[in-house]
């Protein structure tokens, strides 16, 4: 804004300039002139021809898609809705910023900044972001090469109405601040990573997958959260999960989904409405800091990596269940289960679960159902209301448990 109020000169007649400013108006004749603010340019393209020093975009609906200018400065006043077209990134960036209230609706990508270039010290704001084309996505940052300081700031919503699109998807070397005021929300994914291999954190109050409209697609992937096959990359989300979607099956539908190698914190309740609220099938670490909610099969379910809860409600319909060589850490929580099955299932040899500070608290059923003899399961300080299945009860009265010759282990 500070560009605005300098250098302004009164012509008479109410025109005014701002030099080397170009100005853009949909509704313009054509070519404009630098400066003049009563002679805007009728494209993005055509006033970056003339290599200003920045660029305004007055009020109206555009349908170009604009290339990313390296280093230069956009502002979009209030009024700016760009109606299939959006952004791209055609060479390297580096302190390049879009600025003010402009919308993006659409049913192909929006925000698409996906190419072979580098992405430094970007700063990019809108008012909101939506599209309704089937395998879009509303934001999508994939940089194949250096990419860093890139914020993203959204003052409404990021929406995805469209079956399989996405409404954020996070790619290879992304490193991304994104904060949101509104929600992230679409019926598939509607947060997404995959082979991330840089750091990304989103701040936003919630990230909805609602249900119904798939568009044909009700057996595919559907995580309110998805990272997939991350490559050691990072994922921190500051956000209530949501998870709506009712009578659909697959591993995948959940809270949260990682596998890969990536790390995943999430900073907010789960609530998953059907089937599982956090599966970790990675190598990496899921570490949940907010209470965990399923009403479906399962509340959690380990495969593989590790899986810290700290200080949370755990609630669910069905088995809590771990498999594979997953190591499972519960601090200092509380665990609901209204099944007619154990709270928890381990099945796997190779598997860790380890229970300090915690209220194990369920309907009928074991505990912990011990189906494989040799797995490693650790409880101190810790309570159930129900009996145990090859656990030995060191302690009075029965609930009370450390399995013999386990030590207490140290809690992160």
């Amino acid at each position: 804004m500070a560009l605005v109020s300098q250098n302004i000169t009164s012509t008479g007649g109410g025109s005014w300039t701002i030099p080397g400013v170009a100005f853009v108006d949909p509704l313009a004749a054509g070519i404009g002139v630098v400066g003049d603010g009563n002679s805007p340019f009728s494209t993005v393209a055509l006033a970056l021809a003339e290599a200003p020093d920045a660029i305004f975009l007055l009020p109206g609906n555009y349908s170009e898609t604009v290339n990313l200018s390296s280093g230069m400065t956009y502002y979009s006043y209030p009024g700016v809705t760009f109606v299939n077209g959006g952004l791209r990134v055609a060479e390297n960036q580096d302190g390049t910023k879009w600025l003010g209230y402009s919308e993006f609706i659409g049913n192909f990508f929006q925000v698409y900044l996906k190419a072979n270039f580098s992405m430094e010290n970007m700063y990019l704001e809108f008012d909101h972001i939506e599209e309704t084309g089937t395998g879009s996505r509303c934001l999508y940052v994939d940089p194949d090469s250096n990419a860093s300081n890139v914020v993203i700031k959204v003052r409404r919503d990021i929406i995805s109405f469209g079956g399989n699109g996405h409404g954020v998807r996070f790619q290879n070397n992304a490193n991304v601040n994104l904060s949101v005021d509104g929600e992230i929300s679409g019926p598939y994914s509607p947060l997404s990573t995959i082979f991330l291999s840089g750091k990304c954190i989103v701040d936003c109050p919630t990230v909805r997958c609602p249900d119904g409209g798939f568009g044909g697609n009700a057996a595919g992937f559907k995580a309110a959260i998805g990272n997939k096959l991350s490559l050691g990359g990072s994922l921190v989300v500051n956000a209530d999960v949501v998870q709506e979607t009712s009578g659909v099956s697959g591993g995948t539908t959940s809270g949260l989904y990682t596998d890969g190698s990536g790390d995943v914190t999430i900073n907010g309740v789960i609530n998953a409405g059907a089937l599982r609220g956090v599966v970790n099938a990675s190598t990496g670490n899921v570490v949940i800091n907010g209470n965990v909610e399923s009403t479906g099969t399962r509340a959690f379910e380990a495969t593989n990596g590790s899986m810290v809860f700290k200080s949370i409600v755990i609630s669910q319909a069905t088995t809590s269940i771990m498999s594979g060589s997953s190591i499972v850490w519960v601090n200092g929580c509380q665990v609901n289960s209204s099944a007619t099955d154990h709270i928890i299932d381990v099945t796997s040899n190779s598997n860790e679960l380890y229970i300090h500070n915690t209220v194990l608290q369920g309907t009928s059923g074991l505990c912990v159902e011990h189906n494989a003899t040799t797995a490693t399961i650790g409880f101190a300080n810790a309570r159930s209301n129900l009996s145990n299945s090859a656990l030995t009860d060191a302690y009075s009265p029965t609930g009370f448990l450390q399995q013999t010759g386990i030590t207490t282990p140290t809690f992160i």
